[in-house]
C-alpha cells in the first residue's frame, strides 16, 4: 500500500517521492500538511483525497474511511462490489463518466455517492437529469426505497417545476429537456438564458448533477446540449452515466465530453478528421484505433458488466424470413422506378454524396417491408403483409413466455396491436403519457393474461426491467444503435432466470443489412467500453 493511515491524527502518510508535486508547490493541499523528510503527512479530508486522485495517486476509499452505512432497502442484502467501487470513484472524481451496463446498480451507486457528499457538506443538494420514463419509476423509487425518508426528492415535471424547485428536498429530478425551460435562441443561434434554466444556474446549493443516459447530449451543437453545458459549469460535481457512449460512431463522445468538461474546446470538425476516414462509397468510417483514442478521452471513467454482478443467462439473436406479398413487391418496384426517374432528371442524385435521398428511399423500403407506407403528411397506409404476421404467430406458438414486439413505425405497432388483440397485449409508444405508459408496463409485468407488449423501441430504452419476458421480436429493424442495444437488454437482468432470445424478422436483404450493421456498431462500441473497463480497474 503506497500510504499508511494515522487514525489518531487523521493523517495519511505518503512516501515523499510520491507527493513531490506538493513539495514543488504544484499540488495545493488543505489543512496542516507535515513534511517528515522521508514522508509527508496529509490531512485525510475529501478535498485532499480528490486532489491526490486527480494526480493518479492511490487513496483510501472515502466511504470506507468515513464508515459509510450504505443505506438500502431491506430487500438488498449488501451492495455489489461494482456499486462500492463506483460510489467511491464518484466521490473522488467530481467530473466523471460511469459507463457500466444496465443492472449493475449505477443508479443507487450515484445516489450513495451524492448522499455521502451531502453528509460532509450540510445544505448541499443534488439534481438528476434523466429520461421521462425513469423519473418516477426509477429515480424517485430508488430514493424512497433505499433512504426510507432520510432523503427526500421532488419531481420537476412540466407545470410544477417552479413550485417544486422551491421545495426543501435533497434531490431534484427532471427530464433532460427541462434544462431548456426559459431559454431563447435568436435567428443566428445566440442564446439567452432566463427563467427556469437561469434559476438552476443560480442555485449555489445544488452542486451535484447526475446526468443519467447522458448520450442524449452527444450532439454538442444542439440547443439542449448548449444550455446543459452552461448549467454544468456552475456545479462542482458533474457525473455522466450511460452504457452506450458511442452508439453510432467514436465521434459520439464529443458532446459527452463537452457536457462534463464544458471548456473542452476541440470542434466536431477536427474530431471527425481525427477519427473518421471516407470510404469508396462516400461514407465516413472509423479509422483504425479511433475507438481506442476515444476511450482515452473519456477519463476518469468506470465500467462494470452485468455479468460481474450476477449470473446472466445467455442471449441469442436469430432471424426469421417472411415472404413478401405481391402488394409489397409492387410498391417496392414503384419506389425504385421513382428513384431512377429522379436520377435521370438530376444525375447528381446518383452520387454517393446524396445521402438524404438514399436515406429516404431506405426508410420507405423498410416501411413497406413492415406492411405500411407513410405519405408526405406522415399518414400511414397499410400494405398487405400477411406472411410477416404468420411468422409472428409461429414465434408466439414456440414459447409460453411473455413476448415483446418492437417496431420503429407507429402505424405498424398499431396494426400489430389490432392483430394480436388488446385483451392479451399492452401497448406503449411516444404519444402515450408517462402515467399511462407506466400503468401499461406494470400491467404487462403483473397480469398473466397480458402476454404481449407492443412497443416503440425508443420508449423501452432506459431504466426498465422487463425480465417477465424472455423473447423480443423485432417486427422490423430500427436504425438507431442505442435503441437496439438498450431495448434488447430490457429482458436481461438479475431477475431473469432463462436464456433470452432476440428474433429479427426480415423479408429483404436490406433488412438483414440493417440488423447486421446494428450488431457491428454494438461490437465496435464494445471495443471502447472494454478499454475503459480495463483502465478503470487498474
Amino acid at each position: 500500500m503506497p500510504y499508511s493511515w494515522h487514525q489518531d491524527t487523521g493523517h495519511l502518510i505518503y512516501p515523499a517521492p510520491s507527493v513531490m508535486a506538493w513539495r514543488a508547490g504544484q499540488m495545493p493541499l488543505a489543512g496542516r500538511v507535515v513534511d517528515l523528510n522521508t514522508h509527508v503527512a496529509i490531512p485525510a479530508d475529501l478535498d485532499n483525497l480528490q486532489t491526490l486522485a486527480a494526480r493518479g495517486i492511490v487513496t483510501p476509499e472515502p466511504l470506507s474511511l468515513w464508515n459509510y452505512a450504505w443505506p438500502r432497502s431491506p430487500a438488498i442484502k449488501a451492495p455489489y462490489k461494482a456499486q462500492i467501487v463506483t460510489a467511491n470513484l464518484l466521490t473522488l472524481h467530481p467530473q466523471m463518466y460511469v459507463l457500466s451496463e444496465m443492472r449493475t446498480g449505477k443508479t443507487l451507486s450515484s445516489l450513495w455517492a451524492a448522499d455521502f457528499i451531502m453528509r460532509l457538506n450540510p445544505g448541499m443538494r443534488a439534481m438528476v437529469w434523466a429520461s421521462l420514463s425513469t423519473l418516477k419509476d426509477v429515480w424517485e423509487r430508488e430514493i424512497f426505497a433505499n433512504f426510507l425518508g432520510a432523503r427526500r426528492c421532488a419531481l420537476l415535471t412540466a407545470g410544477k417545476r417552479w413550485d417544486r424547485l422551491d421545495s426543501d428536498v435533497d434531490f431534484y429530478i427532471l427530464n433532460h429537456d427541462a434544462v431548456r425551460d426559459g431559454v431563447e435562441f435568436d435567428e443566428i443561434g445566440r442564446m439567452k438564458i432566463e427563467g427556469f434554466a437561469r434559476e438552476l444556474m443560480a442555485r449555489r446549493d445544488i452542486q451535484i448533477c447526475i446526468c443519467d443516459e447522458a448520450s442524449v447530449f452527444k450532439d454538442a451543437s444542439s440547443h439542449r446540449s448548449r444550455v446543459a453545458r452552461k448549467i454544468m459549469l456552475t456545479k462542482k460535481y458533474r457525473w455522466a452515466m450511460t452504457g452506450s457512449p458511442t452508439p453510432q460512431s467514436p465521434t459520439d463522445i464529443h458532446g459527452l465530453r463537452k457536457l462534463i468538461e464544458p471548456l473542452y474546446g476541440e470542434s466536431m470538425r477536427v474530431l471527425r478528421t481525427r477519427f473518421l476516414i471516407p470510404t469508396h462509397s462516400g461514407k465516413m468510417e472509423p479509422k483504425p484505433g479511433a475507438y481506442e483514442e476515444a476511450a482515452e478521452m473519456l477519463r476518469p471513467a468506470v465500467r462494470f458488466k452485468a455479468a460481474e454482478c450476477f449470473d446472466i443467462p445467455p442471449q441469442s439473436i436469430t432471424y426469421r424470413y417472411a415472404e413478401r406479398t405481391d402488394a409489397q413487391n409492387k410498391v417496392l418496384r414503384d419506389l425504385r422506378q421513382q428513384a431512377m426517374a429522379l436520377i435521370q432528371v438530376d444525375p447528381t442524385l446518383a452520387k454517393p454524396a446524396s445521402v438524404a435521398n438514399a436515406a429516404a428511399l431506405r426508410i420507405k423500403t423498410l416501411q413497406v417491408l413492415s406492411g405500411v407506407i407513410y405519405d408526405d403528411d406522415h399518414t400511414g397506409h397499410a400494405i398487405p403483409a400477411k406472411p410477416r404476421y404468420a411468422v409472428l404467430n409461429e414465434i408466439a406458438a414456440e414459447t409460453s413466455d411473455k413476448v415483446i414486439i418492437l417496431s420503429p413505425f407507429t402505424s405498424v405497432l398499431n396494426a400489430v396491436k389490432r392483430y394480436i388483440g388488446s385483451d392479451v397485449c399492452e401497448y406503449v409508444d411516444g404519444t402515450i403519457t408517462a402515467g399511462r405508459r407506466s400503468e401499461a408496463i406494470a400491467n404487462f409485468k403483473t397480469n398473466d393474461k397480458k402476454r404481449f407488449l407492443v412497443a416503440h423501441p425508443e420508449v423501452l430504452k432506459f431504466g426498465l426491467d422487463l425480465a417477465e419476458a424472455s423473447v423480443i421480436v423485432w417486427f422490423g429493424p430500427t436504425d438507431k444503435t442505442e435503441a437496439w442495444i438498450q431495448a434488447n437488454k430490457r429482458i436481461c437482468g438479475p431477475r431473469q432466470k432463462k436464456p433470452t432470445l432476440v428474433v429479427c424478422v426480415e423479408s429483404h436483404s436490406l433488412e438483414r443489412e440493417v440488423y447486421e450493421r446494428l450488431q457491428n456498431r454494438a461490437d465496435m462500441q464494445d471495443v471502447l467500453l472494454k478499454l475503459i473497463e480495463e483502465g478503470g480497474k487498474k
